[in-house]
């Protein structure tokens, strides 16, 4: 938490981590109303956010839940160190909508 304090003050408007957290915290019935399709690509063994949390979200045909047993906080990597995973999958789903 030390070190996203220190990147949060540096690169951002936001005072501290607490602050950028309860600015973009996802909770209750937040996408309830989705009239866009939106797909969160989300991983079990996430350290920071917790796969249970997307649980709670509520139900919308429009949410997609991707769950992988691993890939930690924004660690799909292939091949390690040299691509993501998820940047193919980001293309495929804004193509799939945008045609």
């Amino acid at each position: 938490m030390q070190m996203t304090d220190i990147l949060v003050k540096q690169f951002t408007r936001f005072s501290g981590y607490r602050d950028y957290f309860n600015q973009y915290t996802l909770l209750g019935n937040v996408f309830s109303d989705l009239n866009i399709p939106v797909t969160a690509i989300v991983s079990e063994d996430d350290p920071v956010i917790s796969v249970k949390d997307f649980f709670e979200l509520g139900e919308n045909p429009n949410l997609e839940l991707v769950i992988h047993s691993h890939g930690g906080h924004c660690g799909f990597l292939d091949p390690f160190p040299f691509g993501c995973w998820y940047e193919p999958q980001i293309c495929r789903i804004i193509e799939q909508y945008a045609g």
